[in-house]
């Protein structure tokens, strides 16, 4: 193994202000689709030329299949089965976790969210809160990009402006407002007022480029050719179909014991399966819940789970012209619906119910007096009575099909448990991009079942519900006011008692029924150890070894 304590040495200074200026000409807010190219493109890391690849990228005889091999002069290699293809590898061009979880090998953060959510270092060593809108960041000595370019406080402002323009990250960390060089190594966090969110902020976006490489090429080209700091660099990238990385011999934590790592797409839920029994993966991320007890009956596989932070439940609009806009029709539906039926049924039970609020333990702000709400169908029809409903309504409810762990059960009983009640559901099954489509169009009147995975903090969950948050169903002044006072405060406890306000408002006027986080589960070889799931689902590899 590698001594991880002791980072590598090297590096000469370069300072590169006038980049900051080129950057100012050269960066555009672009959309999360950054970087998308056609099928059979290959990009080679380090090089923004692009060839047209003959074979069907990833089929040939050169491709690994195994994770390992018996001839201990060939190098270990680790494939990675998943479900989406990714469409840039700039870090900062998107919040979905299976592009980052690629990306995020070659390009680190100063900070990140630990397996917990808990904050941890990265390219930033230490920091401390010096004034009230002042963060000092102590950066970590010794590193370098893989193409020679030190890594300093000058690169790591620029990331900052990076970040802070880029579109997919703009929401998240808005806390922000730059950063100050105070010498190579220290760098100030500021903020325009006092708040708690900056850390947060850093923890979800402070990914860190090269300055002179990524004020040459641009987003859109950094994207396909990636430069980092991180444990791997890009070795190919064909497009639609895998990306292939090899360990960086210089990483500061030591280099990566497994030496090619190929994240390859497969969009087919039974051919991941079958790639993953047969030997073709090392490692399937989300594992179907059907297929776990099958994975844990064979010797050669292991079942690696752990419960997450994904949120699901019920979004009740207030925007359509329905029942829902009444405050105590929505908290009947509260208890309508028998979430424990839907963990034992469709998820096998391998979910855990949510105690009454939109967040689990591993979230800043989460009030661990609260207890689960209780199925009350006769309590439900007694409210909806009360409400001026006696024999119920009829209102439209959508769901995905294949975009959420066992979306379409859940949906179909959800439905039957709302017509114990008196409701009838119309039921609507949308294909993920329809959904997505509607959800930004705010088109998922009136009700509709969804998940969502926000950073692991109390302000994350709660801003999804801003008049001005651009998925919102719901829109209270004094809950926006209260969200905003959140965002002014260092003291954890002011912010604590602020977020238990919103609670306290959302139990009379209540926007979703809170409902589960579901068990992540992977799936992985016997010969991969290491593997530690996290909260975020990020993939850390840097840690992974493989056996024989």
């Amino acid at each position: 193994m590698v001594d991880r304590s002791v980072p590598q040495k090297g590096i000469s200074h370069f300072r590169g202000m006038r980049f900051l200026i080129l950057l100012a000409a050269l960066i555009m807010v672009v959309s999360a689709c950054t970087g998308a190219e056609s099928e059979g493109t290959t990009t080679t890391g380090g090089d923004t030329s692009a060839t047209t690849s003959g074979g069907s990228g990833g089929g040939g005889d050169d491709t690994p299949t195994t994770e390992g091999s018996s001839d201990s002069d060939e190098p270990e290699t680790l494939v990675i089965g998943m479900g989406f293809a990714t469409r840039s590898l700039w870090a900062n061009s998107s919040t979905t976790q299976q592009e980052i979880n690629i990306s995020a090998q070659i390009t680190e953060k100063l900070i990140e969210f630990g397996p917990e959510g808990q904050f941890e270092p990265r390219l930033a060593e230490s920091w401390e809160q010096i004034d009230d809108t002042t963060l000092e960041l102590k950066l970590r000595q010794g590193v370098t990009f893989t193409n020679g370019e030190p890594f300093n406080a000058e690169s790591a402002a620029f990331s900052i402006d990076v970040m802070l323009n880029s579109f997919a990250y703009g929401t998240f960390t808005s806390a922000v407002a730059g950063a100050e060089v105070v010498d190579d190594h220290t760098l100030h966090i500021k903020t325009a007022t006092p708040t708690g969110l900056h850390m947060p902020a850093l923890a979800v976006g402070s990914f860190q480029y090269p300055m002179a490489y990524f004020a040459e090429i641009g987003e859109e080209e950094f994207g396909k050719a990636p430069i980092g700091t991180g444990p791997y660099v890009l070795e190919e990238w064909v497009v639609g179909e895998e990306v292939r990385l090899t360990a960086n011999p210089d990483y500061w934590w030591g280099a990566p014991d497994i030496e090619n790592v190929i994240f390859r797409a497969i969009p087919e839920e039974a051919s991941r399966l079958a790639a993953l029994e047969t030997g073709e993966i090392g490692l399937l991320l989300d594992l179907p819940l059907d297929a776990a007890s099958r994975i844990e009956d064979n010797s050669d596989l292991q079942v690696i789970g752990r419960p997450g932070n994904r949120l699901y439940g019920l979004t009740m609009s207030t925007l359509s012209d329905s029942p829902l806009v009444q405050p105590e029709v929505r908290q009947a539906l509260k208890y309508a619906i028998d979430i424990q039926e839907i963990i034992d049924g469709p998820l096998q039970g391998r979910a855990v119910a949510l105690k009454d609020q939109r967040m689990t333990s591993a979230y800043f702000g989460f009030d661990s007096g609260r207890d689960v709400i209780e199925y009350d169908p006769d309590k439900a029809r007694q409210m909806l009575a009360d409400a001026g409903y006696p024999d119920g309504f009829s209102i439209t409810f959508k769901y995905t099909s294949g975009r959420y762990t066992k979306d379409a059960e859940v949906g179909q009983v959800v439905a039957a448990q709302l017509a114990e009640v008196g409701i009838d559901a119309t039921q609507e099954v949308l294909e993920p991009g329809t959904f997505l489509d509607q959800l930004n169009a705010l088109e998922l009147n009136d009700l509709f079942f969804s998940g969502t995975l926000p950073p692991p903090d109390a302000h994350f969950v709660y801003f999804q519900n801003e008049c001005e948050w651009r998925y919102a169903y719901y829109c209270r002044d004094d809950v926006d006011a209260l969200i905003e006072a959140g965002t002014q405060t260092v003291d954890t406890d002011e912010r604590i008692e602020i977020y238990n306000q919103i609670r306290a408002i959302f139990d009379e006027d209540p926007p979703q029924v809170n409902m589960y986080v579901t068990e992540d589960l992977y799936g992985a070889t016997t010969a991969l150890s290491g593997f530690v799931p996290w909260g975020s689902q990020f993939t850390d590899v840097r840690a992974f070894t493989l056996d024989g």
